[in-house]
């Protein structure tokens, strides 16, 4: 053997030596060599990279691995794999141990039912041992403990993973939370419910709504016959009051069906607390002080008076129900340092000393459907209506509350200046005789017959219809001018505005002045009268009907 035979014969086993201990790095050149020197440095050759071969595929495998495993864990759904036999938690992604609020190494090897809500475990273990002898099964819906005890609802669903005949197996579970899902659910549900009684309320209301006009119209034609100080007058007076205590039950019916006319006017909000006191402490029971300190001078605002009431029925609510062992709430009305129009804003702070709100649902609280309290206890829509009704006409909510000192609201409504000329126009259709023809079309008898009384006492020319084309027909076999139609905006076959539209076609200086207990057929943008619309809502009283009546047949101030 030659001396270059000898140095790759000592290059080769070098070689082999190397890649024996794992070092695939080097390899051979090949060479034509004689016998079995040349074979073996192929071989070793092919050795060495079918082994660096099998090192990349084997660190590719492990990286996919870790990627796959840190993929399992970082998944928003909830894994887990069980025994087959046992039911043990074998394996778990992270998502799910933060959900639960354990830690991963805690909840291997223990039985998973002992995260099952007791309620469900029986039916779970069946569900289990079905998927355990069938492969597959699901979704079932199951609810979990989590180590606050707080439950998540989840969808399970999974297949039984086959190792061999011998063992077993493995049960592979799916888990996804559909605990926000079913709480919009139920949300959706309440709120078609809430639809419906309130259809069923606003029609009942509407219907009492033309019966009270009945009761409260002649009642107070009555008064001019029955003067103070006549025996029959204490009679008469407990009848109205009644009537108008019913027409104040129908509004709130017709408000929790959101089928009130909405009709702002000028008015004393601090008057309008005072009148409350009554109502608001038979709302709060007899452990609950109320200190209603919105005393002084009148705070002038613009609004709708029913739901400023509601407004604050719903605050006293919900004082009361976070004060069940008692308390007090307190009532404030003062001058807002920060103004919402130009002539200043009021602040009004109703505070109780209830258990307060958690600062992580304070943000919530007006969402329409949300709740703190036990189900059954609320619907959800108390703060929302609040917030609601309050921008609705033109003011701010702020809340601020502390947990076991109590909760304080401060509403803030722009001020106006007051207005003397609807109290001159008033005045003046006390004191002054009517004069015109109206026409009154009303499909309810009683009401037409109370319309008809109330204007013909004040001196009118009235003449009454049933219907639109009844209306039609009078208007045009009447000989002389009609000043003013007084229709109902509800009625079979023609209804008030179609009627309306067709009789000032045929007298264009016709007057309209229109009445319902519906609000949806008179509503605009924003739940408010629109502002080329004359309407009344009934029930009216008759002061009002004619201060109106007298408003749109007065002359032009304008002197045109």
């Amino acid at each position: 053997m030659n001396e270059e035979e000898a140095q790759r014969l000592q290059r080769l086993q070098d070689t082999i030596i190397r890649v024996a201990s794992g070092d695939y790095s080097d390899s051979l050149d090949i060479s034509m060599l004689d016998d079995e020197i040349d074979a073996t440095i192929v071989a070793v050759n092919i050795l060495a990279q079918e082994a660096e071969n099998a090192r990349i595929a084997q660190q590719r495998a492990e990286e996919l691995l870790i990627d796959e495993r840190d993929a399992y864990d970082t998944a928003p759904g909830l894994f887990c794999s069980l025994d087959a036999g046992s039911l043990v938690i074998v394996k778990l992604n992270q998502t799910l141990a933060s959900a639960i609020g354990r830690s991963k190494d805690d909840l291997l090897d223990s039985p998973f039912l002992d995260l099952v809500h007791e309620a469900d475990r029986e039916r779970a273990q069946a569900f289990l041992w079905n998927m355990a002898n069938h492969q597959t099964e699901g979704p079932e819906e199951i609810r979990l403990r989590s180590l606050d005890a707080d439950e998540i609802l989840t969808s399970v669903s999974g297949s039984k993973l086959l190792r061999s005949p011998r063992e077993p197996g493995r049960i592979r579970l799916i888990l996804r939370d559909i605990s926000e899902e079913r709480r919009l659910e139920a949300g959706l549900r309440q709120s078609h419910k809430m639809e419906a009684v309130g259809r069923l309320a606003g029609g009942v209301a509407h219907d009492f709504n033309d019966m009270l006009l009945v009761i409260l119209g002649n009642a107070e034609l009555l008064e001019l016959d029955y003067p103070e100080g006549h025996a029959n007058r204490p009679l008469l007076d407990a009848l109205t009051k009644a009537a108008k205590h019913s027409a104040r039950l129908t509004e709130q019916l017709l408000a929790f069906s959101r089928q009130q006319v909405i009709a702002p006017v000028t008015f004393n909000l601090r008057g309008l607390l005072a009148d409350m006191t009554a109502v608001l402490k038979r709302v709060l029971g007899e452990n609950i002080v109320l200190e209603n300190v919105a005393t002084g001078p009148p705070a002038i605002i613009h609004g709708d008076t029913t739901q400023m009431e509601q407004v604050f029925l719903n605050l006293a609510f919900n004082a009361r129900d976070a004060m069940p062992a008692g308390g007090e709430l307190r009532i404030e009305l003062a001058d807002s340092a920060s103004p919402l129009g130009p002539n200043g804003s009021v602040a009004v702070s109703v505070q109780d000393s209830g258990v307060g709100i958690h600062p992580d649902v304070v943000s919530r609280i007006f969402d329409p459907f949300f709740t703190t309290k036990e189900p059954g206890k609320g619907t959800g829509l108390g703060l929302a209506t609040v917030l609601g009704a309050v921008e609705q006409n033109g003011g701010s909510v702020e809340v601020h509350s502390v947990l076991g000192v109590g909760t304080r609201f401060t509403l803030r409504f722009p001020t106006v200046a007051r207005k003397e000329e609807e109290a001159g126009v008033k005045d003046v259709t006390r004191s002054h005789e009517g004069a015109g023809t109206i026409l009154v079309v009303e499909d309810e008898e009683l009401v037409r017959r109370l319309a008809v009384a109330i204007l013909s006492r004040r001196g009118y020319r009235v003449l009454a219809a049933c219907d639109g084309s009844e209306g039609l027909k009078i208007a045009g076999d009447y000989p002389e001018p009609i000043d003013l139609v007084f229709t109902d905006v509800r009625m079979p076959g023609m209804n008030g505005y179609e009627f309306a539209k067709k009789i000032t076609e045929m007298l264009p200086h016709l007057k309209v002045l229109f009445a319902s207990g519906y609000p949806e057929s008179v509503i605009a943008e924003e739940g408010v009268v629109a502002a080329d619309i004359e309407f009344i809502a009934k029930p009216y009283a008759p002061g009002d009907l004619l201060m109106r009546v007298a408003k749109l047949l007065a002359p032009d101030r304008s002197g045109t």
